[in-house]
C-alpha cells in the first residue's frame, strides 16, 4: 500500500519541478499551492473516516510534500545566489535541518488517550 504513494508523488513532483525550473519565477508561486493543497488535503483527511477517499488523500498530502520540498530547496538556493558557496552550503543545511525537525516533535503530537483515530 506504500507503492501507490511514491507513485502519485513522482508522476506530480517531477513534471512540476521541471515547468519550476523551466519558470524560476513561479517557484515560490508553486511550493506554497502546493503546501496549501496539502494542508487542505490533510483537514479532509482528519475529518472523514472512510479508508478510500483518506488513501486517496494521504496520495496527494504525500505529492504535496514531495513537491514543495525541492522547490523551497532550489528557491532558497536561487535566492542566496550572491553569497559564496561556503555560506550557501550552510544556509541550504540549515534550511534543510529545520525542515526535518518535524520527525522530532512529530511523535509528541498524538497522545495514547487519542487512540484509535489519530
Amino acid at each position: 500500500m506504500t507503492v501507490p504513494l511514491y507513485v502519485v508523488a513522482f508522476a506530480i513532483a517531477v513534471p512540476t519541478c521541471i515547468f519550476a525550473d523551466r519558470m524560476p519565477a513561479y517557484r515560490p508561486v508553486m511550493a506554497s499551492t502546493a503546501l496549501t493543497f496539502g494542508a487542505l488535503f490533510c483537514a479532509l483527511s482528519a475529518g472523514i473516516y472512510a479508508y478510500v477517499p483518506r488513501y486517496v488523500f494521504l496520495c496527494f498530502i504525500n505529492s504535496a510534500l514531495w513537491t514543495s520540498n525541492p522547490l523551497a530547496l532550489s528557491y532558497a538556493s536561487v535566492s542566496m545566489g550572491p553569497l559564496n558557496p561556503e555560506t550557501r552550503a550552510i544556509s541550504l543545511a540549515i534550511v534543510n535541518e529545520m525542515g526535518n525537525l518535524a520527525q522530532i516533535y512529530g511523535s509528541y503530537l498524538f497522545p495514547e488517550e487519542d487512540a484509535p483515530k489519530f
